[in-house]
């Protein structure tokens, strides 16, 4: 949490200057579309989906970026995160936790946000951003 808070202090100061990029693993799935949906209801008080980490990721959106997956793919169920046990990714029960948030003032300019699920090698996905430039 004290992570969080240090992140959305300093994107806000970037935010002042500049059009802003933000690309990690947040360790957070923000929405209930990003935790595989058979486990949802179980997941409220779980790491990574607790509501003061999905608050924290509403604070950093508020401060005006968006999430650019969810807003090209708002519907869709795909994830970045698959658990080793009990061959989840097989399965494809995982989460999203990885991002690109771009400020809004720069959204209207992303052509594609995508996740390369079909990766192997880690428990990550990696993720891909286009923006015109």
């Amino acid at each position: 949490m004290e992570f969080d808070a240090a992140l959305a202090e300093h994107a806000e100061g970037l935010l002042h200057k500049k059009p802003v990029i933000i690309c990690g693993d947040f360790n957070v799935a923000h929405e209930y579309i990003d935790v595989y949906p058979e486990n949802t209801r179980n997941f409220e008080n779980s790491p990574g989906f607790k509501g003061e980490e999905r608050g924290a990721f509403d604070g950093l959106l508020s401060l005006g970026f968006v999430d650019a997956f969810r807003m090209l793919h708002p519907d869709e169920n795909e994830y970045t995160w698959w658990g080793k046990r009990w061959n989840y990714k097989e399965q494809n029960r995982g989460r999203r936790l990885d991002y690109f948030l771009a400020s809004e003032n720069i959204a209207d300019a992303i052509i594609s946000s995508e996740i390369i699920g079909d990766f192997e090698g880690s428990d990550h996905a990696p993720i891909t951003l286009s923006v015109r430039l």
